[in-house]
């Protein structure tokens, strides 16, 4: 399948209807990737494919479910904050081409958020406060904030729902999340990162996106869902050979 089919029907078949509590609709996704693909984009149509179908199939999914508040009792808000961290990881490993000898995962997370996510620049000297006071901290320590000279520097309040209008990620000198933008967020940028992909925009003169992915794919590849594959050891498979064996075993045949 070439690229030009697939951008028409790549998100056909990669989320189960979406209940009034689900946060992302696959069909707005679909929407936005409609449009006239260059023809040098199409060389990487299988690796697009996947990391799409993983973007709708796993990370989306699973972002709604995190989110999905309907019965009241529980809470996914920080699970879901913490994929989304993953989630820039990983796209701005596509995005940069890194390589498994790449050393530099805090500088592509800086260049996508730079690029992407710039409404979440801090103010000097914690430019990067997203990548050391959260997702450093989220991910590693279950903490959040920046320690410099053995004092906190740089903090992050991290608060439930949608922001308000006027919301600043920096206001005074703090930091605020609202979890569920911010999650939004980084859906919208990395749709927005996925339809320059399609584009054939470049990183820079000499570096296209498209190619960038399929280096680093070829790396790292992605999680993909795949059938489940019956099996002839199933347990129940299994125990019916065990009584068959134990039936016939003057004959020594399984039946």
């Amino acid at each position: 399948m070439d690229l030009t089919t697939f951008s028409k029907t790549m998100l056909d078949d990669c989320i189960t209807v979406m209940s009034e509590n689900h946060l992302f609709d696959i069909e707005a996704t679909r929407k936005k990737f409609k449009e006239p693909i260059p023809s040098e984009t199409k060389k990487h149509a299988s690796e697009f494919e996947k990391v799409v179908n993983c973007f709708c199939d796993i990370m989306l999914v699973n972002l709604n479910t995190c989110l999905d508040e309907s019965d009241g009792k529980h809470d996914g808000r920080i699970a879901a904050l913490a994929l989304s961290c993953c989630m820039i990881d990983t796209f701005a490993g596509f995005y940069a081409g890194s390589r498994l000898d790449d050393k530099n995962v805090g500088k592509n997370w800086k260049l996508f958020v730079e690029k992407y996510l710039p409404q979440y620049l801090g103010l000097p000297p914690n430019k990067q406060i997203l990548y050391t006071g959260l997702r450093c901290k989220l991910l590693h320590n279950f903490s959040e904030g920046v320690e410099g000279d053995g004092k906190l520097v740089g903090a992050i309040d991290l608060i439930g729902g949608e922001a308000p209008a006027g919301y600043k990620f920096e206001s005074a000198g703090r930091y605020t999340i609202y979890v569920t933008t911010f999650v939004r967020d980084v859906v919208e940028a990395i749709t927005t990162y996925l339809k320059d992909v399609l584009a054939g925009k470049t990183v820079t003169i000499e570096c296209r996106l498209d190619e960038n992915l399929k280096k680093h794919f070829k790396d790292f590849g992605i999680l993909e869902i795949k059938p489940a594959v019956s099996s002839a050891f199933s347990p129940k498979t299994i125990a019916d050979a065990s009584k068959d064996t134990s039936a016939g075993s003057t004959s020594g045949k399984v039946s």
